[in-house]
């Protein structure tokens, strides 16, 4: 949309250091979750991936920014911190499903 190209790559900054700060929380989240019930793992990834789509269509359905898009970056703080929750827990899930000697091969 209408957004200076300065203020769009603040966004995607925004986007990719809360994805990061998402993915080490999920990671610890996720093993307590796995850690208290293995059901609970999958419930949890499946409710971040819902969680976090919303913000995504506030993104795209927005009305024209301000100059600086301050709004846009607190709604792909709270898209990127969502969605790479069930990236960090997948692995945990992966560990469950595959042989010993066939770990990482399909993350890697």
């Amino acid at each position: 949309k209408l957004v200076p190209h300065a203020a769009a790559a603040a966004v995607l900054d925004t986007f990719r250091t809360a994805n990061v700060f998402g993915a080490l929380i999920g990671g610890v989240v996720g093993q307590v979750a796995y850690n208290w019930a293995p059901y609970a793992l999958p419930l949890f990834m499946g409710l971040a991936t819902l969680l976090g789509v919303s913000p995504v269509l506030l993104i795209l359905q927005s009305p024209p920014a301000p100059p600086d898009g301050t709004h846009l970056s607190v709604w792909a703080a709270e898209a990127g911190a969502l969605l790479a929750v069930p990236l960090a827990a997948l692995q945990v899930c992966l560990l469950n499903v595959t042989k010993p000697e066939a770990r990482g091969t399909v993350t890697e």
